[in-house]
C-alpha cells in the first residue's frame, strides 16, 4: 500500500537573546518545543520522540513511529535565515472505511454527514425511514480516496427517526439520525 504524507512547514528564526515557548498538535499528541538564543530543542511528552538542534548545526532527530521524517534545510536569500524544519506527520489519508455519525444529532433541518474512503470507489448514500422504506438518495457517484462531507436539508421531511446508509465497494454501514422540528 501506497502511504501518502502531509508536509507542514515550520520557521524558527534565529534572533540573538530571543527565546520562546510553543506548542505543535500532531495527531493527538502535543509537542511543545522552546527557542533559547540562536538555537531550538524540540521534546515530546511521550518517550518515542525527541529532537534537539542549534542553528548551523545538522538537525538531530530521533523517533521510534515508522511514519514520521524530519528534514531540515537554510532558506537562502531571505528576510528570515534561519533553519526550516518540515515534518511529514504521518498517514494523512483514511486507511479504512467509515461512516461517521451525523452533526448534530438530532438536528433541524440540516446535518453533515462524514465518511473516509481508503482508496476511489463507487459511493451510495440512502435514506431510510424507521420502517426500512428508501426515502432519498443523497450521493451517488464515484469519490476518490479520503475525507468527505456532505450536508443533508430535510426540510421537505416530517420529524422521526432515519437512517443513513453508506455503500462503498463491498463495505457497508449505517448510522441513525433524528430529525426534530
Amino acid at each position: 500500500m501506497k502511504t501518502r504524507f502531509k508536509i507542514r512547514i515550520l520557521l524558527i528564526l534565529a534572533l540573538p537573546m530571543f527565546a520562546f515557548i510553543a506548542e505543535l498538535y500532531a495527531q493527538n499528541e502535543a509537542v511543545s518545543w522552546s527557542a533559547f538564543d540562536m538555537g531550538f530543542a524540540v521534546s515530546s511528552p511521550s518517550s518515542n520522540f525527541a529532537v534537539k538542534s542549534a542553528v548551523g548545526q545538522s538537525f538531530v532527530g530521533t523517533t521510534l513511529l515508522t511514519n514520521t521524517f524530519i528534514e531540515s534545510g537554510f532558506l537562502a536569500d531571505t528576510l528570515f535565515r534561519g533553519p526550516v524544519v518540515a515534518v511529514h506527520e504521518g498517514n494523512e489519508f483514511p486507511t479504512a472505511f467509515a461512516l461517521y455519525q451525523n452533526y448534530p444529532n438530532p438536528f433541524n433541518p440540516s446535518t453533515t454527514i462524514k465518511f473516509d474512503l481508503p482508496r476511489a470507489s463507487p459511493v451510495s448514500i440512502k435514506l431510510y425511514n424507521i420502517l426500512g422504506q428508501e426515502v432519498a438518495t443523497l450521493l451517488n457517484e464515484d469519490r476518490e480516496a479520503g475525507r468527505h462531507s456532505l450536508v443533508f436539508n430535510a426540510a421537505n421531511l416530517a420529524s422521526g427517526i432515519y437512517f443513513s446508509r453508506l455503500q462503498a465497494g463491498s463495505f457497508s454501514d449505517a448510522k441513525k439520525l433524528i430529525l426534530l422540528k
